[in-house]
């Protein structure tokens, strides 16, 4: 396959910092592709040289105990291979194993960016969260994370019909926001118990506080 659009997981950024010790050194990274077929192998029949493609981030035997139950993520004979076992698509080319099961067509109607993030992202939001969540309608759906697996979680939730999706993210506070009132009040109410303080030790007039 020759790689037109590919992206970058946050499983290759645990490769590079040693997370993942079955990679080897060397191994060209990625597992999310779409591109041209160049060239076929003699038991792939359902894409052929010129093809645009979707490459599956997970490649399926097809005849293994797991990929005959629809395990394909399990699949004792492919599975997490590209970037994995071996060399991924973030190249200007990739062999992508047991292409007849592992690869989709790209309908002439679509793009390659259109199609991009079902290679794994929009997949894992929709599969491993949203399906496996048991989202139902009328539910409240919370997702931690709104990264772009977080984000293809709340589209599709969406499919569901729930009653609320809330999406919680860590963001870094502005470096000059200014003070809500409620900070003001509480800065105020600081500012006055330390004058009493003050005014105790001296044995002055105490001060009545009053907050509006």
């Amino acid at each position: 396959m020759r790689v037109t659009h590919t992206t970058i997981c946050g499983t290759d950024s645990h490769i590079i910092k040693g997370g993942v010790p079955t990679v080897k050194p060397g191994t060209v990274l990625g597992h999310e592709a779409t591109g041209v077929v160049e060239e076929v192998g003699s038991s792939v029949t359902n894409v052929r040289p010129g093809d645009r493609i979707l490459a599956a981030c997970v490649s399926a035997c097809g005849y293994c105990r797991f990929c005959t139950t629809g395990m394909y993520g399990q699949c004792v004979n492919g599975g997490w291979a590209l970037g994995h076992a071996i060399d991924g698509v973030q190249a200007e080319y990739a062999r992508i194993p047991f292409a007849r099961n592992s690869v989709y067509k790209i309908p002439d109607a679509l793009t390659d960016e259109q199609v991009l993030f079902l290679t794994d992202i929009l997949a894992t939001g929709y599969e491993v969260g949203v399906l496996n969540g048991g989202v139902r309608p009328g539910d409240t759906v919370v997702i931690v994370g709104a990264g772009p697996v977080g984000l293809s979680a709340t589209v599709t939730a969406r499919l569901f019909s729930p009653r609320n999706i809330v999406v919680v993210e860590r963001t870094a506070a502005p470096a000059h926001q200014p003070p809500t009132a409620v900070e003001r009040d509480h800065a105020r109410l600081r500012r006055v118990h330390a004058q009493r303080r003050d005014r105790r030790a001296e044995g002055g007039p105490h001060q009545r506080l009053t907050t509006s």
